[in-house]
């Protein structure tokens, strides 16, 4: 059975690292790993897998600061829902 609808975005946990993950499921569809730098600094990515070839420079710097922005929407949900 195909999976009739999925979010352009995702955000994942890795069960054994922990580590963080954003990805987007249409194309150009890729991984990137989001890094904790620290209290002041906020996240920053770490290495991306690319699924689909893209050349777009300016498509793909657009879509890491998106990448981005949706992961700091997310954190921010779940430190909400903490306090």
């Amino acid at each position: 059975m195909a999976i009739t609808y999925i979010d352009e975005w995702l955000v994942a946990e890795g069960t054994d690292s922990g580590r963080w993950y954003v990805i987007h499921t249409i194309s150009p569809r890729f991984i990137m790993e989001i890094c904790d730098e620290d209290e002041d600094a906020g996240y920053s990515s770490g290495e991306t897998l690319m699924i689909d070839n893209c050349l777009d420079a300016s498509l793909l710097a657009r879509l890491a600061r998106k990448a981005g922005e949706v992961f700091a929407r997310y954190d921010k949900e779940l430190e909400d829902e903490q306090n």
